[in-house]
């Protein structure tokens, strides 16, 4: 691979998916798994690169929504295998954990998760995670994301705070807290509750670091 900013990007992609089409024929269960998530990985990757001269960009992150959902009933059938619904706690990125369509245009695995959920008789429940350290500070200063400056007015950047957004949901409905930056209206009406941390540091790329 090469740095391209993106995760993948093969310098032979020939040789690339010739391999890992061998590999997904392979008489190890795992290894042939995950040389079939490899290609569709590059898949989404190739749509997203052609997007930059083509109208790829949508079908980018919607292969990739469908993917995740795809993968998580797969895990979540070999878990409720014994008999019993299970307890899922499923971390994803912030775009992709919303109720209804994702800011990248498909309905997104965090509202295919809670109408899932819905189906089998309980309830889903989306928390959001967003650093918030001292304004100024070098990470993690979460007014630097304008839309979201709001939520960083009032509690301590040195430690834990949660918001609870359905009791914003009304307000933000009516018009009473005035005009809302659109990442703002859309975080409070299709999260649940937001987590605030304080004091977190940037990530390190090895462990050494």
């Amino acid at each position: 691979t090469r740095d391209t900013g993106l995760y993948m990007a093969s310098e032979k992609p020939a040789l690339f998916h010739a391999t890992l089409r061998r590999l997904s024929e392979h008489r190890d269960t795992a290894i042939a798994e995950a040389a079939r998530n490899l290609l569709i990985s590059d898949r989404i990757y190739e749509y997203n690169r052609r997007a930059r001269t083509e109208a790829t960009g949508f079908q980018s992150n919607d292969t990739r929504e469908e993917y995740m959902k795809r993968q998580f009933m797969a895990k979540y059938r070999s878990a409720a295998a014994s008999g019993s619904l299970p307890r899922v706690v499923l971390y994803g990125g912030l775009g992709h954990m919303y109720t209804g369509a994702s800011p990248f245009g498909p309905l997104s695995l965090g509202n295919f998760i809670r109408e899932f959920a819905t189906a089998n008789g309980t309830r889903a429940f989306n928390l959001a995670l967003l650093p918030n350290n001292p304004a100024g500070a070098e990470v993690g200063d979460l007014r630097r994301w304008a839309a979201m400056a709001p939520l960083a007015e009032s509690p301590a950047p040195d430690r834990l705070t949660l918001i609870d957004l359905r009791a914003l949901r009304n307000y933000a409905y009516n018009g009473r807290f005035g005009p809302l930056p659109a990442h703002l209206r859309r975080m409070i009406m299709h999260y649940h509750a937001v987590l605030l941390i304080g004091g977190i540091e940037e990530a390190r790329r090895t462990i050494a670091q």
